[in-house]
């Protein structure tokens, strides 16, 4: 029996326009899987709010969504029946305008539906009936966002089967989302203790040391997960920006154009990661660059228009510095 696998979810949101806290606000969620293979059937896309679910709806096979939200914090789910395609994540609906969401399913799908993982738990095999069957329960709370249920059943599992590194993930991500880091950080950690190998597992631990800023850390912990694993853009992307974050520019510019020679859907940002890199290294004309080619793979009319301001600030920058160049070369002779 296989069990469920928790995936990571790259969640970004835009906000503009006006409203108020009364209003409803248009959420557009874009779901694909980062390798660029087809999204498995029968996968829906849950929204809960204060542990309630609010919405539930069917993905598409174009993987387009549209929500009409609130203001206010939520948590996305992506999963259903027959799949262990699960993702989770917070959602932030801000009281002025609408929100643009991406997220990107980690993994391949079999035959059935389900994750092929290169990073199978032999303790699986080991596992008593009581045990599976309370995994299994634990899961089913933790898909309908019922997350004290859930952390409770997995830590009976824990208890009934020690050494199961998906049970300790799993903890990880509910003591993520209940807001407790420290914790978080002590399950994943032991999950990878468990399983050196567990891609979920590494992977969710990258994702909170990018939110707690621990940016070196998480470089380490992508070189890690990169042993083995074909060339993938989300982690390019991630390490752009990092490396940005560091102030590691030409890092910073490798890792972005390396995520842009790769199917990289949903990471169009890459472009102004680059382009910020090029700006710190005083060179105008690439960045304007990097903001023209992100200009063609953006489709929100709002990111165009800024990308658009930037590169006349850009141009006016580049002429100033050319213009400048020859009376500078006089002064130095």
């Amino acid at each position: 029996m296989r069990f469920h696998n928790l995936l990571l979810v790259f969640l970004f949101t835009t906000t503009f326009g006006f409203g108020s806290d009364s209003e409803l606000h248009a959420c557009h969620v874009h779901i694909i899987m980062s390798n660029g293979t087809a999204l498995p059937a029968n996968l829906k896309l849950q929204v809960f709010a204060a542990g309630r679910r609010v919405s539930e709806t069917e993905v598409p096979h174009s993987g387009e969504v549209a929500l009409a939200l609130t203001a206010g914090e939520y948590r996305m789910q992506t999963g259903g029946a027959g799949t262990n395609f699960l993702t989770s994540g917070p959602l932030h609906v801000p009281v002025s305008g609408d929100c643009e969401a991406g997220i990107n399913i980690v993994g391949r799908a079999s035959a059935d539906n389900r994750i092929a993982e290169d990073d199978v738990d032999v303790e699986d095999l080991r596992l008593s009936q009581k045990a599976r069957d309370t995994f299994e329960k634990a899961f089913a709370d933790f898909q309908r966002g019922e997350l004290k249920k859930a952390e409770e059943g997995f830590l009976k599992v824990a208890k009934l089967a020690p050494r199961l590194s998906r049970t300790y993930n799993v903890l990880g991500v509910i003591a993520d989302q209940q807001g407790d880091r420290d914790s978080a950080r002590g399950y994943f950690n032991k999950a990878l203790e468990l399983n050196p190998r567990s891609r979920a597992a590494m992977m969710n631990l990258i994702k909170l040391s990018m939110s707690e800023k621990q940016y070196e850390a998480a470089l380490t912990l992508l070189e890690r997960y990169r042993v083995g694993t074909r060339d993938d853009a989300d982690v390019h992307a991630l390490a752009a920006n990092a490396d940005l974050k560091l102030q590691k520019y030409g890092e910073a510019i490798q890792e972005a154009h390396a995520a842009h020679a790769l199917s990289h859907l949903n990471w169009e940002s890459v472009h102004v990661v680059a382009a910020s890199a090029y700006e710190a290294l005083h060179q105008p004309d690439r960045a304007a660059e990097e903001f023209r080619t992100y200009m063609q793979e953006t489709s929100d009319p709002a990111l165009r228009k800024m990308a658009r301001d930037k590169i006349r600030e850009l141009e006016s920058i580049a002429q100033q510095k050319a213009m400048t160049a020859p009376i500078s070369s006089f002064v130095q002779r």
